[in-house]
């Protein structure tokens, strides 16, 4: 049971008895280091801990720690919270924006250029963006119901023919609209509501403040940990990065602190935010795909 509880708050474990695996750190995104599959230890006889080699976590695994006490119910987990836990998570969350913010300036050291993403996609892209959208969906399943259309198409019954499967859309002679979603949603949906959507599989990013080579370095960082599928410019001065969704919540938390603070969209965290799809026109340019790795690229696999 303790190794489910375990496995429910951290993802995956390697375990190498009963007592005792390898996991990926709960505050992997702070490493400053490169990353090893058995630089982190969870444990879970006597009061269950968690150590990580890296001193760069230290404040984000002390909260996971916390976390995981009490779930698996040891004698520290029953305590009541307390004013000083408050203050250890306000501690917390506190370093996560001062490391952050050292993070970005050497993040931006080494800048990803557009062009560069061409050339390093694992899928050739061809100079025509024409049919850039069909691969974009080509990253779904074939059956997700998927939404696409314009911002105002969401809310009334006369919407349900944008809410269709990938099967469904594919069938278009032509791009079907300006805007997608990185959500699934229900059969019969005519609402982008959060009510509706049905599984969460990719994570868009994006800024409006820095530069796209700018932005380009923060999705090189991100990918070190999640899956990189696609990289979508938008027709004007930004990109999107599409990544393999987090599966651990508190990874998740973190990271929405994390990308807040190197000036990325906020909003693009909520279930339905719409974002740009390739292969659509914007006043007189294209969007278009400038990295495409169907099956996911690079990552870490939590």
């Amino acid at each position: 049971m303790s190794q489910q509880i375990a496995e429910e708050l951290l993802g995956q474990i390697d375990w190498t008895d009963s007592r005792s695996g390898f996991c990926a750190c709960p505050g992997i995104a702070m490493h400053t280091g490169g990353d090893s599959p058995r630089d982190c230890q969870v444990f879970i006889e006597g009061a269950p801990t968690i150590h990580c080699f890296h001193d760069s976590c230290a404040g984000i695994v002390g909260d996971a720690n916390l976390r995981l006490r009490r779930a698996i119910g040891s004698d520290e987990a029953v305590q009541p919270f307390s004013t000083g836990q408050y203050v250890k998570k306000k501690k917390t969350e506190h370093a996560v924006t001062q490391a952050s913010r050292k993070l970005l300036s050497r993040i931006l050291e080494q800048p990803w250029e557009s062009a560069d993403m061409w050339d390093d996609s694992p899928y050739r892209l061809l100079g025509d963006p024409t049919h850039d959208w069909r691969l974009l969906l080509g990253i779904f399943k074939e059956t997700d119901t998927v939404w696409i259309g314009d911002i105002k198409d969401s809310g009334s019954p006369e919407h349900t023919d944008r809410f269709r499967t990938v099967n469904h859309w594919l069938k278009s002679d032509s791009c079907p609209g300006q805007f997608t979603c990185p959500s699934t949603f229900k059969s019969n949906s005519y609402s982008r509501s959060k009510a509706n959507v049905l599984s969460r599989p990719f994570l868009v990013v994006e800024s409006d403040t820095l530069t796209k080579a700018e932005i380009g370095a923060v999705f090189k960082w991100i990918n070190k940990f999640l899956e990189l599928y696609a990289v979508v410019d938008t027709g004007g001065k930004s990109l999107h990065g599409w990544f393999k969704y987090p599966q651990n919540a508190h990874a998740l938390e973190t990271l929405k602190q994390i990308l807040t603070e190197l000036e990325c969209d906020r909003k693009m965290f909520s279930e339905s935010q719409p974002c740009r799809l390739p292969s659509a026109k914007r006043g007189n340019r294209f969007q278009s795909l400038l990295f495409y790795a169907p099956y996911g690229y690079g990552g870490t696999n939590h």
